[in-house]
């Protein structure tokens, strides 16, 4: 059922979530000869995010979509159809 498979999903989140508050187990010695975590092993290869900090504080990273049309870019999606259908409209014109 969806509620036993919803229980697992839960299970396996807090479990997920005592690890992480117990800290990283060490994986053995790093080849300079110091201790590597697992944290390191995992930023190493390449499953790291960048610190928001590393960014200039006046800079705002976002993620939204755009949409294309001819040479035009809109972020809303509702303009960037009038703009294609005001395309089409004006090449049948031209082509009349």
């Amino acid at each position: 059922m969806i509620a036993d498979q919803l229980a697992l999903i839960h299970a396996d989140l807090c479990s997920i979530d005592d690890f992480a508050r117990a800290g990283t187990a060490s994986s053995g010695p790093a080849p300079g000869g110091g201790e590597v975590d697992e944290q390191d092993r995992w930023d190493n290869e390449g499953g790291g995010f960048t610190e928001e900090t590393l960014i200039d504080p006046d800079v705002t990273r976002s993620a939204e979509q755009q949409y294309a049309v001819g040479e035009y870019r809109y972020t809303n999606l509702q303009h960037a159809i009038a703009e294609a259908k005001r395309a089409r409209q004006a090449a049948e014109a031209a082509g009349e």
